[in-house]
């Protein structure tokens, strides 16, 4: 996995904000809880699932720079996003009509 695959999953994840402001500022109150229930998703499920393992690995490279500490940094961050029931009572509560 090359060094800058954390900076291309953060564009995502900024991509997909941006759409939720927009969203929001339009008041879809029901496309921005599907977007953000999916944006919980990709952090939960997928992000969490490698990081903490590709910021150990890129911290033992001997020519990435910058990475290891940004991964080490949003590693370090996600573990308070994860807990799910958090989360969904925060979705459940932006769906209700």
């Amino acid at each position: 996995v090359p060094d800058d695959h954390v900076a291309l999953e953060c564009a995502f994840m900024a991509r997909e904000a941006r759409f939720s402001l927009a969203q929001l500022i339009a008041g879809d109150v029901r496309e921005l809880a599907a977007g953000l229930r999916a944006q919980q998703s990709f952090v939960v499920e997928h992000m969490t699932a490698w990081l903490g393992e590709y910021a150990k690995g890129l911290r033992r490279s001997a020519t990435a720079v910058l990475y290891p500490q940004a991964a080490e940094a949003l590693a370090a961050f996600l573990p308070p996003m994860a807990p799910k029931n958090r989360l969904r009572k925060a979705m459940t509560t932006m769906s209700a009509p």
